[in-house]
């Protein structure tokens, strides 16, 4: 059996890139839905129509957990997915977020004025404002749509978006004098040099960073998952559109594999 990355675009896949320098034992399969990226600006409907399609090809390719390396996607649909979805159609499989791993780090990290800079969707659902309340009431929040960073990131333009949310962050931002910054969708990992760089008083979280320690500590925890899982190193890659962009990080960051046209089923 393989573990699965779901996300519409490159953050997942930067994800999965340090997934395998962390864990590099695993049969991995990555989707990339990028004929619909950006997920931040649909309906939670709409996600979650996209995302029931896409694990099917995920359970399809023997994929005993599947990952949503997507915030958005997270936030919106993960719920119905964990809750409906698998109980009816799927039982025996696993679906996990990034956001539950993420504001944990953030309160291991002892933090106690949290910023978070996401897609509309995400900011929007209060998914994050709500998980860091509940493990500790007294911390302060502060959530910020960035709308355009995703877009930007897609097109290959990083100078572009580094130069627009080190002024977000700037001016909307650091006048609440937060202490930590959840770089709250996977694409802004590609930005965090740049961050760190401008903001080094500021402890900015990046889930590549987070979640490869995290899915370790996961397995370790359920045997019933980790010892039914392939150790053949391989990788599987699919998007539903496939692009040189997506062609080039793939070969950069994991290899030299093959990357196969997925159209999902009606």
């Amino acid at each position: 059996m393989n573990i699965g990355f779901f996300d519409s675009g490159l953050g997942g896949l930067f994800v999965l890139h340090h997934v395998i320098q962390k864990l590099p034992a695993y049969h991995y399969v990555f989707l990339g839905d990028t004929v619909n990226v950006p997920y931040g600006t649909k309906s939670d409907e709409e996600i979650y129509t996209l995302v029931k399609k896409s694990l099917c090809m995920f359970f399809d390719h023997n994929c005993q957990l599947v990952i949503f390396a997507c915030n958005t996607a997270s936030v919106t649909a993960l719920k119905h997915i964990q809750n409906e979805f698998l109980p009816e159609f799927f039982p025996d499989r696993k679906v996990l977020g990034v956001i539950i791993p993420t504001v944990e780090e953030a309160i291991a990290r002892e933090s106690k004025t949290v910023a978070i800079i996401g897609t509309e969707r995400t900011i929007r659902s209060g998914k994050y404002n709500r998980e860091l309340s509940k493990l500790d009431p007294r911390i302060n929040v502060i959530a910020l749509a960035t709308p355009t960073l995703v877009p930007l990131i897609e097109q290959g333009l990083l100078p572009k978006a580094e130069e627009e949310a080190i002024a977000l962050i700037r001016n909307k931002i650091l006048p609440a004098s937060p202490d930590t910054l959840i770089l709250g969708c996977t694409h802004y990992g590609l930005l965090k040099v740049k961050l760190r760089e401008t903001f080094p008083d500021l402890r900015i979280l990046a889930q590549e960073e987070i979640i490869p320690e995290k899915l370790k500590s996961y397995l370790a925890k359920h045997s019933e998952i980790e010892g039914v899982l392939a150790r053949d190193s391989r990788r599987e890659f699919f998007l539903t559109k496939i692009t040189p962009t997506y062609t080039e990080a793939i070969h950069q960051w994991i290899g030299e594999f093959p990357i196969t046209s997925y159209t999902p089923k009606p």
